[in-house]
């Protein structure tokens, strides 16, 4: 290979072991990451086996996404290893996951599955003493993990990049505002726990958690439209009983979560139409009306003309009339005698020229542009003006 070395003396070569002194060198310029071994996925082996053995928990969200309607911003995850079932809550703090773990804790006890590991980041919402003082409560053992080392979190990590893409997937499909994510995670916690996946055989996370068969019957496309049937007892006899809405979430199998363009509704009388495709998408994030509502008004069509003299030849162009005379019929009768109105009748179009062909009939008397006017005329061009959605 080279000269001016005798490679047969070299033990290290000839019995093809590495040399045993670490170079510090190497070490200082050529360090990597150590792969990190997934015991708890890459190995169905070492799986957990029992519900509550093994509990993947982590936070996403922060200062760079949109807050929702509820003012959060916070996903804070509770993952079982065995029957990958989870659980979601949205946060305004990340100081709030200590009541929803707390909550997850006792549950899991009440129904005979008491949680034994609970693995996380190394952040404070985890390592606080209050948190502490909980493990210690449950008798639960806490795995965290090492600083900057997301990865030996993977398995709660990559659950919340698949639960991220098919929100913003089905934000766009349904074309709703981003500040609707909160409702769009919910509704994809909730399909993915009833959904087959490849870590399970023949099962879902929802049957393997519960023992139960999974009911899919009422699911329906998220964002489509929904009637509900308003329950207001004070409705009057032709009162519309249906309001419009969109469906964004479910609360079990029987009750859905509808948004209106202001609020959210919890209805089971609902009838859905999945066949109507929401095209329009609000440019606005912020607005919190329907993103397929366009409103308008006078004002709209009133601050785009600024010249009345110019609105009223674009309304009446077969009428085009100086200033109008007013004539006040008041005045006349206090100054003029009876005797003097009927032997001097009044014109009340001075301004007019006569012509040949001046016919014994008086012309109309002219028109004044008023905002009526304007409305009418903005009716005629476009129906929107009259109020009515296209929702």
């Amino acid at each position: 290979m080279a000269e001016g070395i005798d490679v047969q003396k070299a033990t290290s070569l000839q019995n093809k072991e590495p040399p045993r002194e670490l170079c510090e060198s190497c070490v200082m310029g050529k360090q990597t990451r150590q792969p990190t071994k997934l015991a708890g996925r890459a190995d169905p082996y070492k799986r957990a086996i029992d519900a509550g053995e093994l509990i993947h928990s982590d936070i996403a969200g922060g200062g760079k996404i949109t807050l929702t309607n509820g003012k959060k911003r916070y996903v804070h995850l509770l993952l079982d290893d065995a029957t990958d079932f989870g659980e979601i809550s949205l946060l305004r703090k990340k100081s709030e996951a200590y009541t929803k773990t707390r909550s997850f804790f006792i549950r899991m006890k009440n129904r005979g599955t008491p949680v034994q590991r609970f693995r996380g980041d190394n952040a404070g919402e985890n390592g606080s003493d209050e948190m502490l003082k909980l493990y210690e409560e449950f008798g639960v053992q806490w795995e965290p993990t090492a600083p900057y080392n997301p990865n030996q979190n993977g398995v709660a990590e990559r659950c919340f990049r698949t639960l991220f893409e098919r929100t913003r997937s089905m934000l766009y499909d349904a074309q709703m505002p981003p500040s609707m994510w909160g409702e769009a995670i919910m509704t994809v916690m909730y399909l993915r726990n009833l959904s087959p996946t490849k870590s399970l055989r023949a099962m879902v996370p929802h049957e393997m958690f519960t023992g139960k068969k999974a009911y899919v019957g009422h699911l329906r496309v998220f964002g489509c439209i929904a009637y509900h049937h308003d329950e207001d007892p004070h409705l009057r006899k032709l009162d519309y009983k249906s309001n419009k809405c969109r469906l964004v979430g479910y609360e079990g199998h029987n009750k859905f979560r509808l948004w209106n363009g202001r609020r959210i509704i919890t209805s089971a009388n609902v009838q859905f139409d999945e066949l109507v495709k929401i095209t329009n998408l609000g440019e606005d994030e912020n607005e919190n009306q329907s993103p397929t509502e366009e409103r308008f008004s006078e004002a709209d069509y009133l601050s785009q003309i600024d010249d009345f003299d110019h609105l009223e030849e674009k309304i009446f162009p077969e009428q085009r009339f100086s200033d109008p005379v007013v004539s006040n019929e008041n005045e006349n009768n206090t100054e003029s005698s009876s005797s003097d109105r009927e032997s001097e009748p009044t014109n009340t179009h001075t301004n007019t020229e006569s012509t040949g062909d001046e016919s014994d009939e008086a012309p109309n008397p002219p028109r004044r542009v008023t905002r009526g006017n304007v409305r009418d005329y903005a009716a005629l061009n476009d129906p929107l003006v009259s109020g009515q959605s296209p929702l």
